[in-house]
């Protein structure tokens, strides 16, 4: 049965981005060298978020960033490439502007010089190529990365107000869950209330048959008692009577109505002594009625505080909440509005883009020239300083495209070793060692354990109340304990046994003996007097008639009264008075948990809202950032091996032009070499052994 105060909740969890399939497997490739952080390191983030460190959310971010192994071999990998780069420019500035007198290098085959070039012209355009495809990369990256970082605010927002709307969803809900049960409690307790102990008091003198007899009209019938009585006398001592032969049976009939005044009398004697035996019993239950009054105001008031206990723990976590919420927002809002995100926004993908195609163009001229020169055609060339140049554009813009990198590298880092622990691990492993203290409804305080509540809210029916273990130390017997009707109960049933009541009993032996006897003599009466002269009042056998029928009520009446079982039954109407107050606090103390352990404040939502957090986070924001990191890596690596290439290509140009000529071996003379195409090669003037050895022969001759 769902609860009347309960409130389903709209939350959903976010879906998943759709991007570009390439930001899935660079944000994979990244996961995979993240491991979870130490316990040191853990605890220091749990801390800082539940306040109780001193440390900045940069020291905490240090700290979980620099416990990974992976990423900072990875990083260091990338100090590595940026120093290489920054040491092939020196390395270049000071051998060609420095050590530019060296030696011309001993000329190479002309098969090794045309595989060479060939392969230059390979490595040129496969550099270009991929500086493109990474370059575009890098645009459509840097495109999500903006579009999600300026949306984030809003992000920020929907988070916050779901967030919002389910703490104070949940406040409504255990808000109306009080008032239902007090209003129902009290309501009853109301109308107990309300003559409790004249109903007690009524009861039982209901079931002692007090009231009966209290409600037979005995001043009317010993009146007509009085008035029949009256009448005989007269009869026998008027000197005018023609009854005389009844002046016997009057009397007889006039001593029987004497005895039933009487005891009339008696009973009507006792009554003063049985009201004060019953006074006796009221003022204890007068008393106890009093006390319950004062519980019960107490009780309710008990009860609201225990809601207000809750409802202040819900207040809480929205101040703690909202206080995360306000430091995310505040680090977004410092980063938008930083210079790094400027020049990255508006900057770094024009610049990336300029530099780019100006690499591009130095490789094709570059392979169009080392083309030209191996097919021995006309080149220009001061062309050459071109290459140059754009070896120093690319070299430096390698450089500046690491330095970029390193520090995209740590936002990805940052954002996946904060993902990984809080957001990405199923058993919120992380979670475990946070703990907030219960509500205080007793004198011990148990801990509530964050990890445990999330694992148990991962089921969609899960309460609040449930997930808390809130009936471990709110269970509807502390509830009906507030209460304690049995105790009232047993106070009131304690002072009426300490009562010893004076017990009056009526004996109706003789009064029903008189009562026989006048059926009797009114019966000879009026058999005397048949056929006679005798007159008697006219209204004088009708009020016999009536008295011995009221006598019979009035004697019935006071055989019911029984005084010998008051205390027992003042004792069982105690019970019976409040037993329907105990079973509706019992129903209802058994309703108002069942209702908070199964039916109301959902924590369900709580998951979704972690969730959709981590989705934002984690996979709007941090897969255009690791595909953002890793474009800037690729592009910055290919500019490198650009960069090598186009050194390759101004070297390979710069060579003097007798190193183009192709040579072939002479039939003749397998050490001699003839020119068959390019320039020849210049006389070298250096001795050999060989030709040493030629000069010795031709002076030997005969001819010298």
């Amino acid at each position: 049965m769902v609860s009347k105060c309960y409130i389903e909740s709209d939350v959903q969890q976010t879906k998943n981005p759709d991007f570009p399939t390439f930001f899935g497997i660079f944000t994979e490739i990244f996961y995979s060298m993240i491991k979870m952080p130490d316990e040191e390191t853990s605890k220091k983030m749990r801390d800082f978020l539940m306040g109780k460190s001193s440390d900045t959310i940069g020291d905490v971010i240090n700290q979980m960033i620099f416990s990974q192994n992976g990423p900072t071999i990875f990083w260091s990998f990338g100090f590595f490439l940026l120093f290489s780069s920054i040491i092939l420019l020196i390395s270049t500035i000071v051998i060609q502007y420095f050590l530019c007198g060296c030696e011309p290098e001993k000329p190479k085959r002309y098969e090794t010089r045309f595989t060479s070039g060939y392969n230059l012209i390979a490595y040129l355009l496969v550099s270009s190529f991929f500086i493109s495809v990474f370059a575009i990369t890098y645009d459509i990256s840097k495109v999500h990365l903006t579009i999600e970082i300026e949306n984030g605010g809003g992000y920020l927002d929907e988070v916050s107000n779901k967030l919002e709307k389910v703490l104070t969803d949940g406040a409504t809900q255990l808000e109306c869950e009080t008032s239902k049960y007090i209003d129902k409690n009290f309501g009853k307790f109301d109308d107990l209330k309300k003559n409790l102990t004249k109903r007690i008091v009524n009861e039982t003198m209901h079931d002692i048959g007090l009231i009966a007899l209290k409600n037979f009209a005995i001043e009317n019938y010993t009146n007509h008692l009085n008035s029949s009585i009256a009448y005989g006398p007269t009869i026998i001592n008027s000197p005018y009577s023609t009854c005389k032969n009844t002046f016997e049976t009057v009397e007889n009939v006039t001593g029987n109505l004497k005895e039933l005044l009487l005891f009339a009398q008696l009973v009507n004697d006792a009554k003063p002594k049985i009201s004060k035996t019953i006074e006796n019993f009221q003022s204890p239950i007068q008393k106890i009625e009093d006390e319950t009054s004062k519980r019960m105001i107490y009780a309710k008031q008990s009860i609201k505080n225990i809601f207000i206990i809750f409802h202040e723990m819900i207040e809480k976590s929205k101040v703690t909440l909202k206080k995360w919420m306000d430091l995310v927002k505040a680090e977004r809002k410092d980063f938008v509005e930083g210079f790094a995100y400027s020049f990255t926004k508006y900057f770094t993908g024009i610049l990336i883009n300029v530099i780019s195609l100006l690499t591009i163009i130095c490789s094709m001229a570059a392979a169009y020239l080392i083309h030209n020169r191996l097919r021995n055609e006309k080149w220009m060339k001061k062309y050459v300083k071109f290459i140059l140049i754009g070896f120093y554009t690319a070299i430096v813009f390698t450089i500046f495209l690491f330095i970029f990198w390193i520090f995209a590298f740590l936002g990805g880092w940052m954002i996946s070793t904060i993902c990984l622990p809080i957001f990405e691990e199923d058993q919120y492993e992380f979670y475990k060692g946070i703990n907030f203290k219960s509500p205080k409804f007793r004198k011990e305080v148990a801990q509530i354990n964050a990890g445990q509540f999330l694992r148990r809210c991962n089921s969609p029916q899960t309460t609040t109340f449930f997930a808390i273990r809130g009936f471990e130390f709110f269970s509807a017997t502390h509830v009906k304990k507030q209460f304690e009707i049995v105790q009232f109960h047993n106070q009131a049933r304690d002072e009426i046994e300490k009562l010893k009541p004076e017990i009056v009993k009526f004996s109706t032996q003789r009064a029903r003996e008189h009562l026989a006897e006048l059926n009797m003599n009114y019966a000879n009466l009026k058999q005397l007097i048949n056929g006679t002269e005798c007159h008697f009042d006219i209204g004088y056998f009708p009020a016999i008639e009536n008295i011995m029928e009221d006598s019979e009520r009035f004697l019935n009446l006071t055989d019911g009264f029984e005084m010998r079982n008051i205390t027992e039954i003042f004792v069982k109407n105690n019970l019976e008075i409040f037993e329907p107050l105990r079973v509706a606090i019992s129903e209802s103390s058994d309703l108002l948990i069942h209702n908070l352990q199964y039916n109301n404040f959902k924590c369900g939502p709580f998951v979704h809202i972690l969730n959709t957090f981590g989705t934002y986070f984690c996979e709007y924001l941090g897969q255009p950032m690791h595909a953002f990191s890793a474009s800037l890596f690729l592009l910055s690596l290919t500019f490198l091996l650009n960069s090598i290439s186009l050194l390759l290509a101004y070297r390979w140009l710069s060579k003097p032009d007798f190193e183009f000529a192709k040579y072939e071996t002479s039939p003749a003379n397998p050490n001699q070499k003839i020119v068959v195409s390019g320039e020849e090669e210049p006389v070298n003037n250096t001795k050999t052994p060989e030709s040493e050895e030629k000069k010795k022969r031709n002076s030997k001759s005969p001819s010298s």
